[in-house]
């Protein structure tokens, strides 16, 4: 949870504000999952979810999901879903590099896994600024068997917009930070 570009020590602390970020943020993760099945529609978990809401209410959330047997990365809550060409799956039992760029303001969101561009969407909400995020195993009840590691979370706020959405703007292991490039 945040209070404009500080990050609050705890998650029951109230919020008024979040990051006003006209740019965008680049968030990237590693992840790490192993489950003995594909997912569906009514098996699914989601790795990172979040939302302009300042509240503890969590209204209409973005997220970044894997829900169907495809095993891709799935922007979820959203309008328009754009696979790239050759989308990869989400490998499991291995290490995955995730970078997603958001922009509340425009309703933009790309999203690359281990360098590569798997998906972008368009969405709209009433407010602009990220002021909740949640990551690791959030999942549907008919999980049984996932394990799930998560590890070197960031995000940095743009100081320029983004032009080239082909590239991952990856800007390596760094802690938790709220300015960049």
């Amino acid at each position: 949870r945040f209070q404009g570009n500080n990050a609050l020590q705890s998650f029951a602390t109230p919020s008024t504000a979040g990051i006003s970020a006209p740019n965008g943020v680049v968030v990237t993760f590693w992840s790490w999952i192993d489950a003995p099945y594909t997912f569906d529609s009514n098996r699914w978990l989601s790795l990172m979810t979040v939302t302009n809401d300042c509240s503890n209410n969590w209204a209409d959330p973005v997220c970044l999901n894997i829900d169907d047997s495809s095993m891709r990365l799935k922007p979820v809550r959203v309008t328009n879903v754009t696979y790239a060409p050759g989308a990869p799956s989400f490998p499991r039992g291995q290490w995955n590099r995730v970078t997603t760029y958001l922009n509340f303001q425009t309703g933009s969101m790309h999203v690359w896994q281990n360098g590569v561009k798997v998906v972008s969407a368009t969405f709209s909400r009433p407010t602009t600024t990220l002021c909740q995020w949640h990551w690791g195993l959030y999942a549907s009840g008919a999980n049984n068997n996932i394990t799930m590691h998560e590890d070197d979370i960031s995000i940095v706020k743009l100081n320029q917009p983004m032009t080239n959405f082909t590239l991952e703007p990856w800007f390596g292991v760094n802690p938790l930070c709220v300015a960049g490039p």
